[in-house]
């Protein structure tokens, strides 16, 4: 009688309590990682594009080895020195960001270690492989992996590629069922945002740019270069500029397109 009373409790008066719990453990919401669509030149060269990258942190508590023997391992291989390691090691336990966005290369090489206590963690990071040519227009992503200047501010919408969310299910040991899942999951487009900009031309342009400015010692300095005949901007450079790669090393003023938004005397 007890056994019965107690199916009754929980296949009648619970069921639609413990229905919905098994749903919500059952069933996830799954958002895909997509990367952000390219930036090309008008000539087809990647202005910016998203590649994988590693980002390794280190739990001091797991180590096998001593901290200096780790360190030593690891030294050459993330051009850092020893002394700098040795500091990150003791300053936690556990959760320590030793270096980020490391490419696919030097993250093979610290697994090749197969050190305890050291995690690779794999993302995609914004690649400029023109630095700091078309850092003016085309701006920078940060680890949030928001557009934060330039085109990649103003056009975030475009470059970013949006897929909604899927319901999947899961197996008892949180693993994803994968029949469950829709066939255009993984789908991606191949569109790409191409600009007018030309790298010849900007490489000219800065060139000639920097000459003039060691000539009069000036502060700043600029070059746009236009087809008349269709109002395409061909180049747009300004001095002083920074590396898009690493925009956290730089002053924020340079992140500003005076160029466009200050007002100055011609010449």
């Amino acid at each position: 009688m007890g056994l019965a009373l107690n199916l009754v409790r929980l296949q009648i008066i619970q069921a639609p309590t413990l229905r919905q719990r098994a749903q919500n453990q059952q069933v996830t919401a799954l958002r895909p990682f997509v990367p952000r669509r390219p930036i090309i030149d008008r000539q087809g060269n990647v202005v910016a594009i998203d590649e994988p990258a590693h980002t390794l942190y280190a739990h001091p508590f797991l180590f096998k080895q001593s901290q200096q023997a780790i360190a030593n391992q690891l030294a050459p291989i993330l051009n850092r020195s020893e002394q700098e390691l040795l500091q990150l090691f003791s300053s936690d336990d556990s959760g320590i960001r030793v270096e980020y966005a490391l490419n696919e290369e030097t993250a093979d090489r610290v697994a090749n270690l197969g050190l305890d206590g050291l995690e690779l963690e794999r993302q995609q990071q914004r690649f400029y492989p023109q630095q700091d040519l078309f850092a003016t227009v085309v701006g920078y992503v940060n680890t949030e992996r928001q557009g934060q200047a330039g085109l990649e501010y103003s056009q975030q919408s475009i470059l970013e590629r949006s897929i909604e969310p899927v319901q999947v299910s899961r197996a008892g040991d949180g693993a994803i069922i994968p029949d469950d899942l829709p066939g255009s999951f993984l789908r991606q487009d191949d569109l790409q945002l191409q600009i007018t900009l030309d790298s010849r031309l900007q490489r000219a342009s800065r060139l000639a740019l920097e000459q003039q400015m060691q000539q009069f010692s000036a502060k700043r300095g600029a070059v746009m270069v236009m087809d008349v005949r269709t109002g395409e901007i061909l180049s747009m450079v300004a001095e002083p500029s920074y590396d898009p790669n690493q925009y956290y090393r730089f002053n924020m003023d340079l992140f500003r397109t005076w160029v466009l938004t200050d007002s100055y005397e011609p010449g």
